[in-house]
């Protein structure tokens, strides 16, 4: 739906892109949709989850992870 972009304090920049946009009367949501043995190896998304979140919320929307179980 849309490309997020942010700076790190270490000057590095950051993008994330989430798989779908969710629009509801009352709320957005971006889900991004990984691999249940992925989610469980590595549930900080390479350690951007936290900022991901932060920027879905300056959007006025929730972060959401779905896994492969959850869509079938």
């Amino acid at each position: 739906p849309e490309t997020m972009t942010w700076r790190e304090p270490d000057g590095r920049v950051r993008r994330y892109t989430p798989d779908v946009l969710v629009q509801m009367r009352s709320r957005r949501e971006y889900r991004e949709i990984k691999p249940a043995t992925r989610l469980r190896r590595d549930p900080s998304l390479a350690g951007r989850r936290g900022r991901i979140e932060a920027e879905c919320r300056a959007r006025g929307a929730t972060h959401v992870v779905w896994t492969d179980a959850d869509i079938r």
